[in-house]
């Protein structure tokens, strides 16, 4: 019985393992289809995962910028 001195936690839901997991994976997908790369996510860890899934229009925006940066240097080097 809650306030009589007994166990007092019956409310409130434990998160689990397996919810973390699957919570991990959609993020790490969510990355993905944003247009990072596979093998620098799965390089990533649990906390730079989410700091990066916190803001996706700048992940975009600063994906794009990489993309021309690279092309840039491809036309570079062909000119040369």
């Amino acid at each position: 019985m809650p306030g009589k001195g007994g166990d007092t936690r019956s409310g409130r839901p434990v998160k689990g393992a397996s919810d973390r997991k699957r919570r991990e994976k959609v993020q790490r997908l969510r990355l993905i289809g944003l247009g990072m790369a596979e093998d620098k996510v799965k390089k990533l860890n649990t906390s730079e995962v989410r700091q990066l899934i916190k803001a996706p229009a700048k992940l975009k925006k600063s994906l794009a910028n990489q993309k021309k940066s690279l092309a840039n240097q491809k036309k570079n080097l062909a000119k040369k």
